[in-house]
């Protein structure tokens, strides 16, 4: 990494991250309208979601460069059913705002399960292009229908070093 340590060089670094954040604004400007369009439009599909179960964040990813805005949404709930009730809710939103599902994978270990779901939609006229995580954390329950089940268990094994010199041994 090079490091200025000229006076000129230290302005001119000034100048550039000016110039790089002027570019960055003018790309949030551009599409403020989208945003604000698809905030919308996340916001009345996911209000028919039980808001006291699921939590959304949505921020703005600039590239300065390009101009483009991608918003990133976080949608996180808890749960203990995957077939009824929350899941579906959210699951269903994203589909009516023409989100594609790309992924979903679990987690689980000895202290979290969860299911992870991503959407994306590329952008349109009106709506710029958004990706969507969702997080569905898993609560056991005595009704619930979702439950952490063991599988197996696997050992894995690890090498171990040490660091030998010619005639001098270091443990």
């Amino acid at each position: 990494m090079k490091t200025t340590t000229t006076t000129a060089g230290i302005v001119q670094d000034g100048v550039d991250y000016v110039e790089y954040a002027k570019k960055r604004m003018a790309a949030l400007r551009k599409n403020a309208k989208a945003i604000t369009a698809t905030l919308d439009l996340l916001n009345r599909r996911c209000a028919l979601v039980d808001e006291s179960r699921a939590t959304m964040y949505a921020w703005p990813e600039v590239d300065a460069y390009a101009g483009i805005v991608k918003l990133q949404v976080q949608i996180s709930a808890t749960t203990d059913s995957m077939i009824e009730g929350i899941v579906p809710q959210i699951l269903k939103a994203m589909l009516d705002i023409e989100c594609d599902p790309t992924t979903s994978r679990d987690e689980v270990n000895a202290i979290n399960t969860s299911r992870i779901y991503r959407f994306t939609r590329a952008a349109s006229d009106h709506f710029l292009a958004i990706s969507v995580t969702v997080t569905i954390t898993i609560q056991e329950s005595d009704t619930g229908t979702c439950r952490k089940v063991q599988t197996g268990t696997k050992m894995v094994e690890i090498a171990e070093y040490k660091i030998e010199c010619d005639g001098i041994a270091a443990s």
